[in-house]
């Protein structure tokens, strides 16, 4: 339990796997996932004090994502909690926030990743799968790979397409989504 602790609340990755600092003093939506140490551990990343830059405000994900004018949104360890059909309304909720902001604003998963079988080592897919496992029995969730998470992603919107995606050694990763806006 203890290295499942340290890979649930380690953020050292989430600091270096996006080009944070391209948001210059964009705002970045934190969905949920946590009680906002993740956005103060990114603001402080980028500042060492915050000076107010971090706001709080209460929000259910599976409604509408009521802030429209942000340079990214983050979903963190919020999508392995639920099953297929819930997350896909989770997902589904931040499309009309990301319609309304510029092209290109990215829509950012940090999850645990599962890697496709065989393309792990058999210690770190078995770490894992056993993981995947006790979040079918103890929540009816589960973990998802790539694969699974595109799927999803295509269920909720036909436009999101995941255009980056980075991995730590741990199996925790940042999908970057974007909403495909048809040609004009």
């Amino acid at each position: 339990m203890s290295s499942w602790s340290k890979l649930d609340r380690s953020i050292e990755e989430l600091h270096t796997s996006f080009p944070w600092a391209s948001l210059k003093d964009g705002k970045v939506v934190d969905i949920g996932g946590g009680n906002g140490h993740i956005s103060l551990g990114l603001a402080q990343a980028q500042q060492e004090d915050t000076g107010g830059r971090v706001t709080f405000q209460q929000h259910n994900f599976f409604d509408p994502q009521p802030i429209h004018e942000a340079s990214a949104f983050l979903l963190r360890q919020c999508l392995h909690n639920n099953s297929d059909g819930d997350a896909v309304k989770i997902i589904r909720a931040v499309v009309p926030a990301l319609e309304r902001c510029p092209r290109g604003t990215p829509l950012l998963i940090n999850e645990v990743i599962l890697p496709e079988p065989g393309t792990a080592t058999r210690s770190e897919e078995h770490h894992l799968r056993q993981v995947d496992f006790c979040m079918m029995v103890v929540f009816g969730a589960k973990l998802r790979s790539e694969r699974e998470f595109s799927k999803l992603l295509k269920e909720a919107d036909e436009r999101l397409e995941i255009v980056g995606v980075h991995r730590n050694p741990l199996g925790v990763g940042l999908l970057e989504v974007r909403l495909n806006f048809p040609a004009t």
